[in-house]
């Protein structure tokens, strides 16, 4: 092949990445940049949430919120953490009964969203709270090929059994999706509007037993704090 010609391909493929990856930054912000540092000076912190099956774990909580904090705090934000919310919100579950129907079993939406909207007039009327930051873990089907997955801005090997049957079954063979998490954080207004949305991936969920892929139980996730920060960096990095 032209030498020239490779350069040229090389040249747009690289153009084409960094047009793709400054998109991406584009994308997060739901209003102009400029007016989100002009309209927000004190974040406060919402509770990360989490599938109730992963237990997500005090450490883990504690390793996003310090992670969160501390980057917004050296970009010149005011942030409260999410015990103030929650403090404001335990007492509104209290006078509404909490969530929970007869069966014990399927929560009340109407309570849940009652509590919800008093806790963040309550939050707002007692601190001078420009946005309140959403920190969420989701879960994300993740492409994977090689028994390596990637997926928002991360990359992982994807686990294997123990099992002896995977010997069987050949090494590196399968490409398809599978189960992962990522942290995505998303800033709403007092009047409840998006004004920034981004995730960072944190971790698989799943791993593989021959051909077939098996979720990892709760014990299993959230136990590496470098992929945990990591998460909380690229899901603020538009910042």
């Amino acid at each position: 092949m032209n030498k020239r010609f490779l350069l040229i391909l090389i040249a747009g493929g690289i153009f084409f990445l960094a047009t793709v990856a400054e998109a991406a930054k584009n994308d997060a912000y739901k209003i102009n940049k400029k007016d989100f540092k002009k309209q927000i000076e004190t974040i406060a912190l919402a509770a990360p949430d989490a599938p109730e099956w992963m237990n997500l774990s005090p450490q883990a909580v504690a390793t996003i919120e310090q992670g969160i904090s501390r980057a917004l705090s050296r970009k010149g934000y005011t942030v409260l953490p999410s015990s103030v919310l929650q403090k404001i919100r335990s007492t509104m579950e209290q006078q509404v009964g909490g969530y929970m129907l007869a069966d014990g079993e399927t929560p009340d939406l109407e309570k849940m969203r009652v509590v919800r909207e008093h806790s963040l007039r309550e939050l707002f009327f007692q601190h001078p709270v420009d946005a309140v930051l959403g920190i969420r873990i989701k879960l994300v089907s993740a492409p994977f090929a090689k028994d390596k997955a990637n997926w928002d801005q991360v990359s992982q090997k994807v686990q294997k059994s123990d099992n002896a049957l995977y010997d069987l079954m050949g090494d590196g063979e399968y490409t398809g999706n599978i189960g992962a998490s990522s942290l995505r954080l998303s800033f709403w207004d007092r009047r409840d509007n998006l004004l920034y949305s981004h995730a960072g991936g944190v971790e698989l969920i799943m791993m593989r037993n021959g051909k077939r892929l098996e979720r990892l139980s709760a014990e299993q996730l959230f136990k590496d704090e470098k992929r945990i920060k990591s998460a909380v960096k690229i899901a603020l990095k538009p910042f």
